[in-house]
C-alpha cells in the first residue's frame, strides 16, 4: 500500500562514495512508499558535505550511530542475553563455528552495537507513531542483524524483513574458494541472517543457486531480483572508426588487486589498432601507482587517462557524449557489475572474466567472456580481429543493447521487485 513506511538499511549511503547503484532504485522507492527512511548502519563519521541526496525529496536519513541513547541497567542485562543468544545460535548451527569463537571480541562488539541501534530504532518508531513498516536491507549484512534484533528482542510489533544479497554477503567463506588470493575478511552471523530474514533477493542466478544449495530448507525465501539501470536519454551512437581515429575503451571500477586494472596497459600495447583508454574509479596510492608504472612501461601516457573518482552523473554524461567502443572488466571475482549494465544500456560491447555473475551479463554475442586466468596475447588477438570486422562490431553492439532491455532495465526490474516486497508486506 502507498501508506507504507520503508526503512532502507545501507552500509554508508548516502554518505561516502560507494553504493552508487542505489541512485537508480531510489526514484521507484520514493514513488511507491509514503516515506523512505535510510539508515546507514556502519560505524563511521557522518560528514554532512558527503550527503549525496540533499537535493532529493521524499527521503529522510536516520543517522543511527550519531544518536544512540544510553541503555538502562535492565537493557544492558538484556543486551548481554541477546548477544550470547545469537553467538551460541551461530556457533551451534552455523558453518563457521570456529571463526565465531576466534573473532569473539569483534562479534560481541557488533552485536552490542546492533542491539543499541535496534533499541534506538524502536524509540524513533514509537516517537513518530509509524505503522505499516517494511524493513528493506540493501545487503544481507549488518542491517539484517539490527532489524532482526529489533523484531525478536526489542519491539512487541514485528515487521517484515527483506534483503538483497550481492556478492561477499552471499558467499562468506566460499568467497575464498572462488578468489583464493584475496585477503580474508570474516563476515559473521550467516545462518542467523538467513533464518531471521523473511525474503532474500540475490541479484544473480549464481547467488540464488549458492543459497539454495547451502540452505535447501529455506528455498522458498530466495528469489532472484536483478539490479537495473536507467535507459539512456541520449545515446551517442558508436561510429565505425577510420584508420586514423582511435577506438575508445573504458573501464569503471575501484583500482585494486581484484580488478587487475594494471593489466590493461600491456593489453593495449599488443593491439594493432589505435586506442584511447579512460578509467573511472579510485584506488589507494600504491595500486594507482602500479597502473601508472604499467602505462609508462609501454609508453602509453598520451593515450591513457586515469580519471579517478567521478560522480555517477558525470560518468553517464561521458557515455552520452562519446562514442565508446569497449568496456573492460578483468576482475578475479564479481557479482554482476553495475558498470557493465550501464555499458550495455549504451550498446557498448563488453570484455569480462568468466567468474560468478559475469556470465549472466556478458557472452560472446555481446562481447568477450574470457577465462579468469586469461592469456593477454590471445585476448589481444581476438580484439585485433574483432575491430577489423565491421559486421561483428555492429552485431555485438546490438546484442549488448538487447541484454540490457531483457535483464537490466530499471523501469521493469525495480517496479517488479517493489511490487513483490509490498505484496509480501501486506500479507505479513
Amino acid at each position: 500500500m502507498k501508506d507504507s513506511i520503508l526503512f532502507l538499511f545501507t552500509k554508508q549511503f548516502p554518505y561516502g562514495h560507494q553504493e552508487t547503484y542505489l541512485f537508480n532504485e531510489l526514484p521507484y522507492l520514493i514513488k511507491e512508499f509514503k516515506k523512505v527512511i535510510i539508515i546507514p548502519y556502519d560505524e563511521f563519521s557522518y560528514l554532512p558535505n558527503q550527503n549525496r541526496i540533499q537535493d532529493i525529496t521524499g527521503i529522510e536519513i536516520l543517522c543511527i550511530n550519531n544518536s544512540i541513547n544510553k541503555l538502562s541497567l535492565f537493557q544492558k542485562i538484556k543486551r548481554e542475553f541477546v548477544t550470547w543468544y545469537i553467538m551460541l545460535f551461530e556457533i551451534v548451527k552455523g558453518r563457521e563455528s570456529f571463526n565465531h569463537i576466534k573473532y569473539n571480541k569483534r562479534n560481541f562488539s557488533q552485536l552490542r552495537y546492533s542491539y543499541a541501534c535496534a533499541n534506538n530504532l524502536s524509540d524513533y518508531i514509537k516517537k513518530n507513531k509509524f505503522t505499516n513498516i517494511l524493513f528493506y536491507n540493501y545487503w544481507l549484512h549488518g542491517g539484517v542483524v539490527i532489524s532482526s534484533i529489533f523484531n525478536k528482542f526489542v519491539n512487541k510489533n514485528k515487521y517484515p524483513i527483506v534483503s538483497r544479497a550481492h556478492a561477499y554477503d552471499v558467499y562468506h567463506k566460499d568467497w575464498y574458494t572462488i578468489y583464493p588470493t584475496s585477503k580474508y575478511l570474516f563476515l559473521g552471523f550467516e545462518t542467523w541472517k538467513v533464518v531471521q530474514t523473511d525474503l532474500i533477493f540475490p541479484i544473480s542466478t549464481h547467488a540464488y543457486n549458492h543459497f539454495v544449495k547451502l540452505f535447501p530448507t529455506f528455498k522458498a525465501k530466495f528469489k532472484i531480483a536483478r539490479l537495473g539501470v536507467i535507459a539512456p536519454i541520449k545515446i551517442n551512437e558508436q561510429k565505425l572508426k577510420n584508420n586514423l581515429e582511435p577506438y575508445l575503451f573504458v573501464s569503471c571500477s575501484n583500482i585494486d588487486e581484484n580488478k587487475r586494472i594494471y593489466k590493461i596497459p600491456e593489453l593495449l600495447s599488443m593491439l594493432t589498432i589505435a586506442v584511447k583508454w579512460v578509467h573511472f574509479g579510485p584506488g589507494d596510492s600504491n595500486d594507482v601507482e602500479k597502473v601508472k608504472r604499467e602505462i609508462s612501461k609501454f609508453n602509453l601516457e598520451k593515450s591513457c587517462t586515469l580519471v579517478g573518482l567521478m560522480p555517477h552523473s558525470e560518468v553517464i554524461n561521458f557515455y552520452e557524449n562519446n562514442s565508446v567502443d569497449l568496456i573492460i572488466n578483468l576482475s578475479q571475482i564479481e557479482g554482476i557489475p553495475v558498470s557493465l549494465m550501464e555499458a550495455a544500456s549504451f550498446g557498448i560491447p563488453m570484455v569480462a572474466t568468466n567468474t560468478v555473475g559475469n556470465p549472466e551479463i556478458v557472452n560472446n554475442e555481446n562481447g568477450f567472456l574470457i577465462d579468469v586466468n586469461f592469456d593477454l596475447p590471445v585476448l589481444a588477438d581476438q580484439l585485433n580481429k574483432y575491430f577489423n570486422n565491421k559486421e561483428e562490431i555492429e552485431s555485438k553492439r546490438h546484442a549488448a543493447k538487447a541484454t540490457f532491455f531483457k535483464h537490466y532495465d530499471a523501469s521493469k526490474n525495480y517496479p517488479d521487485f517493489i511490487k513483490e516486497i509490498k505484496d509480501f508486506a501486506n500479507e505479513y
